[in-house]
């Protein structure tokens, strides 16, 4: 992740559920998420995370209770009257593919981002995020697109197909 001169401070560390996997993020201007294999050792993957490099950042990292994604929480700063805001991003961990990201612009030149997030066992599709840090912060309640917990992958039905069987 990188070196204190190269912003490659305060890592953060997650574990997949069946502890296979250790997913690590920095802070400051290196965010990129690594994905390691924890039998060996050995990087699985490697996510680069676009960010403005005015001020860095910081970023968490959290498996989903199935295993099947990893979320990439972000802080960060934007030029201008933008300042603090926070970007969620969820990958999936075997390809390493973006598969949703949310932005979420509350906030203020002094403090918001994404700080952290929390998953929900029983619910399928549903997980917490706090924004905002300080008097400022806000918990946000979400419920997505994703099955977060069975160990389904989303797939595209191609909606004639869907019609066809549905006459059947």
């Amino acid at each position: 992740h990188g070196t204190y001169t190269n912003g490659g401070i305060d890592l953060k560390l997650s574990i997949s559920p069946d502890g296979q996997y250790l997913a690590s993020t920095g802070d400051g201007y290196n965010l990129t998420v690594k994905i390691w294999r924890i039998s060996d050792g050995a990087l699985i993957q490697t996510l680069p995370v676009d960010a403005p490099h005015e001020g860095g950042g910081y970023g968490f990292v959290e498996f989903t209770p199935n295993g099947i994604y990893l979320l990439n929480g972000l802080a960060l700063y934007g030029s201008g009257s933008l300042g603090w805001y926070g970007i969620l991003r969820f990958y999936e961990v075997s390809t390493g593919q973006l598969i949703r990201e949310y932005i979420d612009l509350f906030g203020s030149p002094a403090n918001g981002g994404i700080r952290a997030a929390a998953f929900s066992s029983t619910a399928n599709n549903h997980f917490a995020y706090c924004i905002g840090q300080g008097i400022y912060s806000r918990l946000r309640f979400v419920a997505i697109d994703l099955d977060l917990v069975n160990n389904v992958i989303p797939v595209e039905l191609d909606l004639m197909t869907v019609k066809k069987e549905l006459r059947s």
